[in-house]
């Protein structure tokens, strides 16, 4: 997935690069190149981040709610599935946000 990433980055970069046409007035078309090939690493980089956080919480709650299933009634076991699940797409939610922010901070 990285080899891709890269690719993908040095392509945003060179099609960038080579336009003669100005995205912005004042900004030069190696900087908008610069700018979108490091937002676009920097927006994968808070993909894989939540991607990981999000399986990570999805695993646990996939555990616990299988011994809640064992061991209790069903209904606590939706109850621990659905808060798990309301957790894992607040926090992903949460972290695509800040990425966004900060990239619009930065530049």
């Amino acid at each position: 997935v990285a080899i891709v990433v890269l690719v993908f980055t040095l392509v945003i970069g060179i099609v960038y690069g080579v336009q003669d046409s100005v995205v912005a007035p004042g900004v030069s078309p190696f900087a908008t190149a610069v700018i979108s090939s490091m937002s676009f690493l920097f927006g994968a980089a808070c993909s894989a981040v939540s991607g990981y956080i999000g399986m990570w919480i999805a695993v646990r709650t996939n555990v616990r709610a299988a011994n809640a299933a064992a061991y209790t009634t069903s209904k606590e076991a939706l109850v621990i599935c659905l808060r798990g699940g309301a957790f894992s797409g607040t926090l992903v939610t949460t972290l695509s946000l800040l990425g966004v922010s900060a990239c619009f901070a930065i530049v």
